[in-house]
């Protein structure tokens, strides 16, 4: 498998697994990979009139560095503008938050961590 295929194959799991987590919490999923002219939108999940976009960054090690490394200015600014396009344009009233949620690899356990923006 080649690295892109098994990256890909990661992210998809990773999602996946976040996805089952907020569940859990009560959040229920409004989309996935919510696609806007600023990005997409991994997670757009809705708990009574609160809205929650998730980016979901998952690693299996350190190779590549930690996942908070992926998260610059530029990458936050994406996610606020394709949140007020998504809050425009399906007429979503409420509060907002985002969120990226980390999921670490370690000897074959997941270990999550939520950072707010």
């Amino acid at each position: 498998m080649s690295v892109k295929k098994y990256k890909q194959k990661l992210g998809v799991w990773g999602e996946q697994l976040a996805e089952k987590y907020y569940q859990q919490l009560g959040w229920r999923t409004l989309a996935k990979n919510f696609r806007t002219p600023y990005g997409e939108i991994d997670l757009l999940l809705k708990k009574n009139d609160f809205y929650l976009a998730i980016e979901v960054k998952t690693r299996r090690g350190k190779k590549y560095g930690w996942a908070e490394e992926c998260i610059d200015q530029a990458k936050i600014e994406r996610l606020e503008n394709s949140c007020l396009w998504a809050q425009e344009k399906l007429n979503l009233t409420g509060q907002w938050q985002i969120e990226i949620l980390i999921i670490d690899l370690k000897n074959g356990r997941a270990q999550l961590r939520r950072l707010l923006i």
